[in-house]
């Protein structure tokens, strides 16, 4: 078994798990988000989360990572970063429905304004990025590097689902702004790009 596996293989060991061996992919999803909220709740108990969430599925990670964390006690707030009639994916789409119904405050970033009564107001103790996860390459788009900007600027323990949005999960490389994690929660297997320091 390789130490760690490229954005590529993953996907594919993914597309085994579901072809192969009948695991389906929002059994996938619950498995990962509540993972991810366990690792969380080992050091945050209590206080309040702020979970920003795309619309891919590594925002239908969030989904499932906040209601795991609602529910054994974080108040949590979830933040999508457009509109949530956008988010087309069968299993985002669930996830988000699901988390509805379990009574998790969710919100649309959608603006400047949003963003920036955001800035004003900001009791959280922690934040969970779920924007982007290991598909992402490139440079992130302006809306969604400024709400990077300001999650670095925050002051608060950030953890990132899979990989810290920005970051391409393969090279290791970032173009512009990036998710400044205190942990990162990935799925699996190591990223190779994880594990690399860009020069």
């Amino acid at each position: 078994m390789k130490k760690a596996v490229t954005s590529a293989e993953m996907k594919e060991i993914d597309r085994l798990a579901e072809e192969e061996y009948f695991m389906p992919s929002i059994i996938l999803m619950e498995n990962a988000g509540r993972a991810s909220a366990e690792e969380i709740l080992k050091k945050n108990k209590k206080g309040k989360a702020a979970v920003f969430c795309g619309k891919g599925n590594n925002g239908g990670d969030g989904f499932v990572c906040s209601r795991h964390l609602f529910k054994n006690g974080v108040k949590t707030d979830v933040f999508v970063l457009g509109r949530c009639g956008d988010i087309k994916n069968r299993d985002p789409l669930a996830n988000l429905k699901i988390l509805r119904k379990a009574g998790v405050p969710v919100k649309e970033i959608t603006s400047p304004k949003d963003l920036e009564r955001l800035r004003k107001n900001f009791p959280y103790d922690i934040i969970v990025d779920a924007i982007f996860g290991i598909g992402f390459k490139g440079k992130l788009p302006e809306n969604i590097e400024n709400i990077v900007k300001f999650i670095n600027s925050a002051g608060k323990r950030v953890y990132s689902l899979d990989a810290p949005s920005g970051l391409d999960a393969t090279s290791g490389k970032t173009q512009g702004a990036c998710v400044k994690a205190y942990m990162t929660i990935t799925f699996g297997l190591p990223k190779t790009g994880l594990l690399k320091r860009q020069a």
